[in-house]
């Protein structure tokens, strides 16, 4: 029945589970605790604390993957042409 609240529509205890369980970390937990009525305005504060600062570093270390991987090959590149008697241009070094 279109409208019913339950666990049919997705909405009460029903459809709170299937929400959660698609939820990963720290969101998880927020819905968790708003589920069993732990959630406080200062739990939530709290919560959203962890999950910002969680969010931030995961978006810095694949922003920091992004920049440095293309130096990382560069160098891998300058190191093999300069064991292999070649600059990186593909000039022949010149050993002293």
């Amino acid at each position: 029945m279109a409208g019913r609240l339950g666990t049919e529509s997705g909405n009460g205890r029903g459809g709170l589970q299937r929400l959660r369980s698609g939820l990963r970390g720290r969101t998880r937990a927020i819905v968790a605790a708003a589920q069993d009525g732990s959630l406080t305005a200062e739990r939530l504060t709290d919560l959203l604390a962890e999950a910002a600062r969680a969010q931030l570093v995961a978006s810095y270390a694949g922003d920091l993957k992004r920049r440095i991987e293309p130096l990382l090959v560069h160098a891998f590149h300058l190191a093999l042409a300069d064991g292999c008697g070649f600059t990186a241009n593909g000039v022949p070094a010149v050993r002293a």
